[in-house]
């Protein structure tokens, strides 16, 4: 089902902390010459009173479900050209996830930005899908860091059999009962990628998800999992077909020359947000 006629960029990415206010300007940076409209961060490591510095130039809309100043917190970012009205927002007290409803232009929409644990904690998703459950009448989009392998074989590097984890089968109940879809492998049937790495056991995995029931253009972002091995770039982003978003030029042809322009400052962003990533 389409949601309004051009296209518009949402991007999941696992910051690891966003403390550091040259690291936040550098990643705000790279978002901004990304194109993104709406961003899901993961892993802020930001308290309720710090949350608010992640609104800037371009951001016009800042929703965050706050963690602690070392872990956790989940926040959802809206460009200021994103005509967005939100009507509910719930969070989780752990910073795990955030739930946003509101209108898109005309239509009904759920922002959801998870940040998965690492255990194996049934309850997480079982919750999850219960809430979304609950708000009917919307489009839903669920992005963000899963902690999780939904498919053994095609979203891990070696695959490795066994009994699938109790979140997965959560995670499939909740795919189902909502109509939702894996947007990466509805677009990319025969593909391989990946969003993680693990050094001790040398295994690329994919564990960060968009799963949602929207139109999605056959064409991937081109930042599009820029490096499956760093935590420092986004690890999901997508290019849905809609657009509420008005300001930043027509189609792709604009889109194309700006991300031309920028490349070598984005590259540069890129290197300069890692070097402080792996400084914290």
């Amino acid at each position: 089902m389409a949601l309004i006629q051009t296209d518009f960029k949402i991007a999941s990415w696992n910051v690891k902390g966003l403390n550091n206010g040259i690291k936040r300007k550098k990643i705000l940076t790279y978002l901004k010459l990304s194109r993104v409209y709406i961003a899901f961060i993961q892993e802020m490591h930001m308290c309720k009173s710090e949350a608010l510095k992640l609104k800037c130039s371009w951001v016009g809309k800042v929703f965050y479900s706050p963690g602690t100043g070392k872990s956790r917190g989940v926040s959802v970012l809206i460009h200021k050209a994103v005509s967005f009205a939100e009507t509910k927002v719930i969070t989780d007290k752990g910073g795990r996830f955030i739930l946003v409803y509101g209108q898109l232009l005309d239509t009904p929409i759920i922002l959801c930005n998870i940040y998965a644990p690492n255990a194996d904690i049934l309850a997480f998703f079982h919750n999850l899908s219960q809430y979304l459950l609950e708000l009917e009448g919307a489009q839903i989009v669920v992005g963000g860091d899963f902690n999780q392998i939904l498919d053994q074989d095609l979203d891990r590097s070696l695959p490795r059999r066994g009994t699938e984890s109790k979140s997965v089968v959560a995670i499939r109940q909740m795919t189902s009962d909502l109509g939702l879809n894996d947007i990466w492998w509805t677009m990319h049937p025969e593909g391989r990628e990946y969003s993680f790495y693990s050094p001790p056991h040398n295994v690329y995995t994919r564990i960060d998800y968009f799963i949602s029931e929207l139109y999605v253009s056959p064409v991937m972002s081109l930042f599009s999992c820029v490096s499956a091995a760093s935590p420092c770039v986004p690890t999901s982003l997508i290019r849905a077909g809609p657009s509420a978003a008005t300001g930043w030029g027509e189609g792709r042809q604009d889109e194309r020359h700006a991300v031309e322009e920028s490349q070598r400052l984005i590259t540069s962003v890129i290197h300069q947000i890692g070097l402080l990533t792996h400084s914290e």
